[in-house]
């Protein structure tokens, strides 16, 4: 990413969308990737969200994303009121853009605002929005959609965390299910490299279940 954010800003300048979106991919690889400087993590999400506001306008969907990437990167650093102001920026763009009833990027800001939610212990307001999640990619997708998978197994973690096992058992048990047909079904397609990937991202629900399952 940082040789090909050199080559494009010798080719077009340091305002074409090209560099932004390698700088914000680059971002999103330290974070991802355990990088512990998190200052320069924020600063380059910074620098592309600004490349994209001064190149296009501060309603394009890619500066909503970008926006969705800063508040995700601040729920990490437990930056929850800065979180919430850009996830309610980005949901406003999405929604001019695609309207409120038809809009399916809405299924991504509703977890994330569910997990600021989670870390407050508002509960209630977490599971609205984890069920919000939910109804949106089974709207349109279905239930075994691994979005739709994602928001179950944040509800299943919340009634954990609010004693509520009967539930936190029953949707964990949806989630692993899902996980083991989707492993059944499409591992033998995978490269080792992809298997590794899906993997790391399910591993942290199947830690999960064994914990609650020893407790």
């Amino acid at each position: 990413y940082a040789r090909a954010i050199a080559l494009l800003e010798t080719q077009f300048g340091r305002t074409h969308v090209d560099v932004a979106t390698s700088i914000s991919r680059l971002a999103i690889a330290k974070f991802y990737g355990g990088d512990k400087d998190t200052e320069q993590i924020k600063e380059l999400i910074f620098e592309a969200k600004d490349i994209i506001g001064r190149r296009f306008t501060v309603l394009s969907p890619l500066y909503a994303e970008l926006l969705k990437d800063l508040s995700t990167f601040f729920i990490s650093q437990n930056q929850l009121e800065d979180a919430l102001s850009f996830l309610d920026q980005s949901q406003q763009i999405w929604e001019n853009k695609a309207g409120r009833r038809n809009n399916i990027k809405a299924a991504d800001i509703h977890i994330l605002r569910g997990d600021v939610f989670y870390r407050q212990s508002k509960y209630d307001e977490a599971e609205s929005q984890y069920r919000a999640s939910q109804k949106l990619n089974e709207k349109f997708f279905n239930d075994k959609h691994p979005e739709y998978v994602k928001a179950t197994a944040r509800l299943s973690k919340l009634y954990y965390t609010d004693g509520d096992y009967k539930n936190a058992k029953a949707y964990i048990e949806e989630v692993i299910n899902n996980y083991r047909n989707f492993i059944k079904e499409y591992f033998p397609a995978l490269s080792e490299r992809e298997k590794t990937k899906y993997w790391n991202t399910i591993r942290g629900d199947f830690d999960f279940y064994n914990t609650m399952a020893l407790n």
